[in-house]
């Protein structure tokens, strides 16, 4: 065989190869999803962040033609669970739903978190943003924040309110608060917004913060009675229940739920699941599902910016944590 000949057959062997290598790498990736995906949730059920992601799980099934399943994983405010999506198998089928607390404030505010916000995820979007309301029992005798101010004032330290963990957004918030209003409201730490709405609707504490979807059904049915919601505008389901910005506070907290993986994932395997968590979560079914709870669908056009998001966030909240003196109360 003449060298030239033996050449082109070499490079065409070599061609070959190289095709059937990338044909397998796409088949690959279009067969991901094979198994079941699960979400761990580092909350107990029954607070927001169960409920966001238990409204785009099914959808997201469907988009991704595999069973989506639902974790709860609740301790250390959210701590254990997110420490296990970290720790998980870069491989797609284990994700995490994270929010300010776990994601931001957690690192921000701990050094002995076990997890670093811009290292050990692989961010794919966020999915919702929320309203947090301050709720109390009926039995406490103020049906306005600023009654609640005068009445923590007139009894420093003597009322508390439950949230989902210690050094957690719905803390901060509560602290900040304390902090602006001239008040000594207490903190009480839950595993998750379910057990601390469960203490409060007992009378077993006076309030709760948490995200507006928990508590929701039952400020509806006078069960709790809403004093604030913490946006700059009202929430569109509790148009009667006044901003804390119009009761003279001037303090804005938002929560975002969003899905992450551990680092690592391949490339692919996050572009498969990028847009199925976006088109799950801006899809009529669940925006409706998520209006009827006031979380707005709040979504990223890439993972990329997505990262960038959370990087901007990391950073704000960081100056917020150093430059007050609130963080030394939590």
């Amino acid at each position: 065989m003449d060298r030239p000949r033996a050449a082109l057959l070499g490079a065409g062997s070599a061609m070959f190869g190289l095709v059937a290598s990338v044909a397998g790498g796409v088949a690959w990736a279009q067969e991901f999803p094979v198994k079941p995906i699960r979400v761990i949730v580092g909350f107990a059920p029954g607070g927001s962040n169960d409920i966001v992601i238990r409204i785009v799980a099914p959808r997201l099934s469907e988009l991704l033609k595999t069973q989506v399943t639902v974790e709860n994983r609740p301790g250390a405010n959210a701590i254990i669970g997110t420490d296990a999506v970290a720790r998980a198998p870069a491989d797609g089928y284990t994700l995490g739903l994270v929010g300010v607390s776990n994601l931001i404030l957690n690192p921000l505010l701990d050094p002995k978190t076990p997890y670093n916000a811009l290292t050990d995820f692989v961010g794919l979007t966020s999915i919702g943003i929320t309203h947090q309301v301050f709720s109390i029992h009926p039995s406490v005798p103020a049906r306005s924040l600023k009654e609640l101010v005068a009445l923590a004032r007139a009894r420093p330290g003597q009322l508390n309110f439950g949230s989902p963990g210690a050094g957690g957004l719905k803390h901060l918030t509560l602290e900040f608060m304390n902090a602006l209003a001239g008040t000594r409201i207490e903190h009480i730490a839950y595993k998750g917004g379910g057990p601390a709405m469960t203490d409060a609707l007992g009378g077993q504490i006076h309030g709760v913060l948490v995200d507006i979807a928990a508590p929701l059904p039952y400020i509806r049915k006078g069960r709790l009675r809403a004093l604030a919601v913490t946006g700059e505008a009202r929430a569109k389901q509790l148009p009667e229940v006044p901003t804390v910005l119009e009761q003279g506070i001037r303090m804005v907290s938002l929560n975002w739920f969003a899905v992450v993986a551990p680092a690592k994932t391949p490339h692919n395997v996050v572009d498969r699941l990028h847009p199925a968590l976006v088109s799950a979560s801006q899809s009529p079914e669940v925006r409706q599902r998520f209006e009827e709870i006031s979380v707005e669908s709040f979504t990223h056009p890439s993972p990329a910016a997505f990262q960038q998001f959370v990087r901007d966030e990391y950073l704000r909240w960081g100056n917020v944590v150093k430059d007050s003196k609130v963080a030394a109360r939590l």
